[in-house]
C-alpha cells in the first residue's frame, strides 16, 4: 500500500451552499471542505481516488470519529457539510469524512453474485459481481490503516451507504460488525441475490450479536404516490421488490431487540430512491447521536459538574475518552465570573489549562481571571504565559495595560 499522489482540488461552500469544484479558495469567505488524494490498493490491484475532510485543523489536541462514505464521489460535499453542521451545534462530534469514489461499483458494493435468473440481469449488467468480501478486505487492511496513520482520529468508525452502499453497510452489520460502531443503510437493495443477506440475519439472528452497534435506516417510496407499508407489502410485483425486502428488514430489526442493536428508521413517504439520501443522514445523525446535546438552557452552580458527568455518558457511549471542549468550559468560566463565583471559575480554568496545556487561550482566560479578583501580578504572568504560545495583540494589550499601571 502506498500513496501515489496528492491532489488539492477542494470543495467549496459558502455558508451552507456546497459547490464541488476544483478550483482554489482565494477569499476568506471560502472555506475548504475538502482534499482528493489517490491510495494504491494491492488487495483490490487498482488506485483509489479519496475525498478526505479533515475538522481538526491541525489541532494537537483534536482525535475525531470518521465516516467511511460509500460513493463518495456523490455525496462527499453534503455529508461533510452536514457533519460540520451538526458539530456546530452540538449535536454530534465533529467527524472526519472519507469519501471512497467508485471504480467498478457493482463489484464492491454486492456480497454475493447476481443471480442470474433476476429480471435485472439479463442484459449482463452484473457481470462482475460479487467483490464485497475483497473490497471490505481493502478497508480493512489499507484504508483504515492509511486514515488512522495520517489523521487525528478517534477509535469511533460510522458507515454510509446508498443503494448498493445500503446493501453493503447492511452486509457490514451483519458480517463486519467490528469493523465500525454505527451504520446508516439509506434504500439499501436488499433484493440482490434472492434477499439472501435478509436471509441471513433472519436465520442468524441470536443474543447480543451486535451489542454496542447502531444502525438507523432510510426507506424511500420506490413505488407511487400514496404507498403505505400494508400496499408495497400486498403489491408482489417486480416494481415492489427493493421496497419489500427493506420493509421486511425493517419490521425484523425492530421485533428482535435481542440482538442488542440500537436501530432507528423511518420510512420517506414523500421522497424517491435518488431523493432520500440527505434527509436520512440527518436523521441518522440525531439519532445515532441522541447522547451528545448538552442541555444549556439553565446555568447554576452544578453545570460544571453536569457537564462533566455528561461527557463521561458520551465517552461511553462513543468507546473512547472525550477530553471536555475547551470553549465550552471556558465560557462557564466567564459566566461563573459575571456571578462572581470565581472559586467555580477557577475550578473550570485550570481543568482547561489542565487539558488544553498548549492553548494560548486558557493562559488569557486566567489572566482574566486573576483580574477580575484584583491579582495583577498573577494576571501578568497568565498573559505572558498566553504570548509564549500565540502573540495574540489582545493578551498583549492586557498585560501591557497592567504593566502601565504598577
Amino acid at each position: 500500500m502506498k500513496i501515489l499522489s496528492t491532489i488539492f482540488k477542494p470543495a467549496l461552500f459558502v455558508f451552507f451552499l456546497v459547490i464541488c469544484s476544483e478550483v482554489f479558495s482565494q477569499e476568506d469567505k471560502f472555506v475548504i471542505t475538502g482534499e482528493r488524494l489517490t491510495l494504491r490498493s494491492d488487495v483490490l490491484g487498482e488506485d483509489r481516488r479519496l475525498w478526505i475532510h479533515d475538522p481538526s485543523n491541525g489541532s494537537e489536541n483534536a482525535k475525531l470519529p470518521v465516516i467511511y462514505l460509500l460513493d463518495g464521489d456523490f455525496h462527499f460535499s453534503s455529508v461533510s457539510a452536514l457533519a460540520d453542521y451538526m458539530a456546530s451545534n452540538g449535536l454530534s462530534p465533529s467527524m472526519i469524512v472519507v469519501g471512497i469514489e467508485n471504480t467498478n461499483r457493482t463489484r464492491d458494493l454486492t456480497p454475493t453474485e447476481a443471480d442470474p435468473d433476476h429480471p435485472y440481469s439479463k442484459d449482463g449488467r452484473f457481470e462482475t459481481s460479487g467483490g464485497g468480501a475483497e473490497f471490505m478486505k481493502f478497508l480493512e487492511t489499507e484504508l483504515f490503516p492509511f486514515i488512522e496513520d495520517s489523521y487525528p482520529t478517534a477509535p469511533y468508525r460510522m458507515f454510509i451507504g446508498h443503494s448498493f452502499g445500503g446493501l453493503t453497510a447492511m452486509d457490514a452489520l451483519h458480517h463486519y460488525s467490528h469493523l465500525f460502531n454505527s451504520f446508516v443503510s439509506i434504500d439499501p437493495s436488499l433484493w440482490w441475490s434472492n434477499q439472501s443477506l435478509l436471509n441471513q440475519i433472519r436465520d442468524e439472528n441470536r443474543k447480543d450479536l451486535y451489542k454496542g452497534k447502531s444502525m438507523y435506516l432510510g426507506i424511500a417510496n420506490t413505488i407511487s404516490p400514496g404507498t403505505t407499508f400494508q400496499s408495497a407489502i400486498a403489491d408482489t410485483s417486480l416494481r415492489s421488490e427493493h421496497m419489500r425486502a427493506i420493509i421486511e428488514i425493517d419490521e425484523f430489526l425492530k421485533s428482535h431487540p435481542e440482538n442488542g442493536l440500537k436501530f432507528g428508521s423511518k420510512y420517506y413517504s414523500d421522497d424517491d430512491h435518488g431523493t432520500v439520501p440527505l434527509i436520512t443522514e440527518y436523521d441518522a445523525f440525531r439519532f445515532i447521536f441522541d447522547f451528545y446535546r448538552f442541555d444549556r438552557s439553565e446555568f447554576d452552580d452544578s453545570s460544571l459538574d453536569k457537564y462533566l458527568a455528561h461527557i463521561r455518558l458520551v465517552s461511553k457511549n462513543l468507546g473512547y475518552h472525550v477530553t471536555p471542549d475547551e470553549y465550552m468550559i471556558n465560557g462557564m468560566a466567564y459566566q461563573y465570573m459575571e456571578q462572581e463565583n470565581y472559586e467555580l471559575a477557577r475550578k473550570a480554568l485550570e481543568l482547561n489549562i489542565n487539558n488544553y496545556p498548549s492553548s494560548g487561550n486558557v493562559y488569557d482566560s486566567m489572566g482574566d481571571y486573576y483580574v477580575a479578583v484584583g491579582n495583577k501580578d498573577e494576571a501578568i504572568k497568565s498573559f505572558q504565559q498566553a504570548l509564549e504560545i500565540e502573540d495574540a495583540p489582545h493578551s498583549r494589550e492586557k498585560m501591557e495595560s497592567l504593566k502601565a499601571e504598577k
